[in-house]
């Protein structure tokens, strides 16, 4: 028996990758092995010698490295470096290579085009950072460690406020948690893939 071909396109469109942002979760996203050295399960672990740190992705934590390089960015830095990393051939397209080495997949399916200028721009700015801190920065890591819990080192007795507080917090720390697993999950070669790929 054939399926119709009404079904595939129903199953591409219950697949997570084609789902809004605001409608996935963090139950919808799972290590991506091949990332993670073959394990399935996340770890903090410390990588020894020059060859293995310089393959992780650098810093980009405002509060850390992030903020040195993306006022690099901001100034002009990583032009350069960018059009170092292609020929010469595609050196009229560094922005656009630039745009690529952010967004990876996600760069297909959006249109740059159709974007304001204030916003594309952002979107410069932050490849530029990325690519600096890749490039240059000392703190590297496989997974960021998680912060913790809001409230956690209270040590006297919440009011109502205060737990509220806590509570709205805490959602607005895994919305985070989402964008940027949806990041990595949308680039491909990230750190985070889809639960149902």
């Amino acid at each position: 028996m054939r399926a119709s071909p009404a079904e595939p396109n129903r199953r591409d469109a219950e697949r997570l990758r084609n789902r809004p942002l605001e409608q996935l979760n963090l139950s919808d996203f799972k290590i991506n092995t091949r990332y993670n050295q073959g394990e399935a399960f996340l770890f903090v672990d410390a990588v020894r010698g020059r060859d293995a740190r310089r393959c992780l992705p650098g810093c980009t934590r405002p509060e850390c490295c992030g903020g040195v390089f993306r006022a690099m960015a901001e100034a002009g830095g990583g032009a350069d470096l960018a059009r170092g990393l292609w020929d010469s051939s595609q050196d009229a397209d560094v922005d656009e290579r630039l745009l690529e080495y952010l967004m990876g997949d996600q760069y297909d399916r959006q249109s740059v085009t159709e974007m304001g200028a204030e916003e594309k721009q952002e979107l410069l700015v932050q490849a530029r950072t990325k690519l600096l801190a890749d490039r240059y920065g000392k703190h590297r890591h496989a997974f960021e460690r998680s912060k913790t819990p809001p409230g956690y080192w209270r040590t006297d007795m919440p009011t109502t406020q205060e737990i509220e507080e806590d509570r709205q917090k805490a959602k607005q720390y895994e919305r985070e948690r989402v964008e940027m697993m949806y990041a990595e999950a949308l680039r491909g070669e990230g750190a985070w893939m889809f639960r149902d790929e």
